[in-house]
């Protein structure tokens, strides 16, 4: 027996540890990220030695355009040494292995006959649930349902002599014990959540019965967390994935519609450019170009947002914050560095320029467009069900639109020194196997297993179904 198919006999095991895996790193014992992190990577490397001779011949050099910028992010985020991860070797290491190994156990699962995607997506959920659930009772057991109209005549408490605002504030799980936290960290997980509310649109209640009570369940739990904290955020972000659920159910095979999303999407992508621009100019140069206008100078430098955005971009283009934000340089004469290491901006895309530079941004970008048109092939030549395709596209749009205006990098309130990474996190991890999972290159499809009904016909007995494992291409074959 030659040692691949030694190997190959493990396939189930290796498709068993993935699913535990998933359903605990999505759990995530309240953020002790560096326990799965290894965890993704052990694992990874179990489901590449019993698949990873299905891969096609060429395959692999193909995906380059998916490791190379994922692999140079990775690098950047763990070991350009930050302040925020200064010293710690040991996590720094283990968090390049996570980012790496959990796309790779997604690229490994898709060529694992035993792998079953809704079953992966069943244990996704159920983790998210249970965290969803716990910190709602804790929730509900220290303010009470609804509590932020409850406490909106008179929100102020107190916290050791603090004055805090009751109706901004939700308890959370964090490494076995509540901590206060703001709304929109400990709703982001029921918002991820509600990604399964898509599903039902396909589901067959009747022949699918366990299937649409799992998901259901899922929906409600969701739906319950988001609405008695009164999350005006989780409410619009509900509002998004029932649009995208309805949209994708009645209007994927309309010509028409997908031409017109089309335009409106290359409308909104060339505007949205255009503004990052203006802000980086406003940014790069010596004294803002915008400020001798009053309305252009309330539109990028003096309102709420924008504020927040440019306290990280102005120091991000300094020689010494390339490669992540270093406070204390002594060019760094007013203190911009540490000021922003020390706010929340809200937005992901910025914690990435603290947490590993320009260059981890540009490579993150890089990978976003390549998972981008690949998740559109899966989408159109995949054979998985459009329950499964629902779910997962609604998580990736969720996703990257919650993480882009509702980030908390210390979203703890009482205790300033927890700091949220999102390089680091359980649902980026997540993210990076479900984005291997659907990923393949343009040259060359990945591979399916497909369970196939062959029909043959016996003399006297008639015609008989033998079901069986066929190895074949999910897409069509590449053309000489």
């Amino acid at each position: 027996m030659t040692a691949k198919k030694s190997f190959k006999g493990y396939e189930g095991i290796v498709a068993f540890l993935i699913f535990e895996v998933l359903a605990l790193t999505t759990f995530g014992l309240g953020g002790i990220n560096i326990v799965f992190h290894i965890a993704g990577f052990l694992v990874a490397t179990f489901a590449l030695l019993t698949s990873g001779n299905q891969f096609k011949k060429g395959e692999l050099l193909h995906l380059l355009v998916f490791i190379v910028p994922l692999f140079i992010f990775a690098v950047l985020v763990s070991l350009a040494g930050s302040d925020y991860f200064e010293g710690k070797i040991l996590e720094n290491i283990c968090s390049l292995l996570g980012i790496m190994g959990f796309f790779f156990m997604g690229l490994a699962a898709r060529r694992n006959e035993s792998f079953n995607i809704e079953t992966a997506l069943i244990c996704i959920g159920g983790g998210l649930a249970l965290l969803v659930l716990i910190n709602t009772f804790a929730t509900w057991f220290d303010y009470g349902p609804f509590y932020p109209l409850i406490f909106s005549s008179k929100p102020d408490g107190y916290y050791r002599g603090e004055v805090i605002n009751l109706t901004k504030e939700m308890n959370v799980l964090v490494g076995l014990k509540f901590y206060e936290s703001t709304i929109s960290y400990g709703t982001q997980f029921a918002v991820l959540l509600s990604a399964s509310i898509p599903a039902l649109f396909f589901i067959d209640r009747k022949k699918e019965t366990k299937k649409f009570l799992v998901v259901a369940l899922y929906a409600v739990i969701s739906i319950l967390a988001i609405a008695t904290v009164t999350s005006i955020t989780g409410i619009i972000f509900l509002a998004i994935v029932l649009v995208i659920g309805v949209v994708y159910k009645f209007f994927r095979d309309n010509d028409l519609f997908k031409k017109l999303l089309k335009w409106a999407f290359i409308v909104i992508l060339g505007l949205g450019c255009l503004f990052v621009i203006l802000v980086i100019i406003n940014n790069i140069t010596s004294t803002s170009i915008f400020a001798q206008n009053a309305f252009l100078n309330k539109v990028f430098n003096t309102n709420h947002v924008m504020s927040k955005i440019n306290a990280v971009l102005s120091p991000a283009f300094k020689p010494y914050n390339l490669f992540g934000f270093h406070s204390g340089n002594i060019d760094d004469v007013y203190g911009q560095t540490y000021d922003a290491l020390l706010s929340s901006s809200g937005h992901f895309e910025l914690e990435i320029l603290k947490e590993g530079g320009i260059f981890a941004l540009i490579s993150l970008i890089t990978f976003g467009v390549f998972s981008f048109f690949s998740t559109g092939r899966y989408l159109k030549n995949s054979h998985d069900n459009s329950s499964t395709k629902s779910v997962l596209l609604t998580f990736f749009i969720v996703f990257v639109l919650y993480y882009s205006v509702a980030f908390e990098t210390f979203p703890l309130i009482h205790v300033k020194e927890y700091l949220n990474s999102f390089s680091r996190s359980t649902p980026f991890m997540v993210l990076l196997f479900l984005v291997g999972y659907v990923a393949n290159s343009k040259k060359i499809a990945p591979v399916e297993f497909e369970k196939k009904e062959k029909k043959t016909k016996d003399v006297g007995t008639g015609v008989s179904a033998v079901e069986e494992y066929d190895f074949s291409d999910s897409d069509q074959e590449e053309k000489e």
